[in-house]
């Protein structure tokens, strides 16, 4: 199964071999299909997602775990304590 993303929408790919009985002795068969599924995208997604981008492609992707598991674990104290 593959997937890729463009203009807004979900594109998912499959190609899965059918199972043959012992009886047909024909080339191998294959189910494939194509699925295009509408997708929404949310501004703070969005937001996210290219700040990690960034991080990835400036080197300082440390740093953006960081930020998060501090942002995680200050969550975690105002709910617990």
């Amino acid at each position: 199964m593959s997937y890729f993303q463009f203009g807004g929408k979900l594109i998912k790919f499959t190609n899965e071999k059918k199972i043959q009985d012992s009886v047909t002795q024909g080339p191998q068969q294959f189910s494939c299909s194509v699925t295009i599924e509408q997708v929404m995208t949310l501004p703070i997604l969005v937001e996210r997602s290219t700040k990690l981008e960034d991080a990835l492609k400036s080197g300082s992707l440390e740093q953006y775990c960081y930020e998060k598991v501090k942002l995680i674990y200050g969550c975690v104290l105002s709910n617990f304590y």
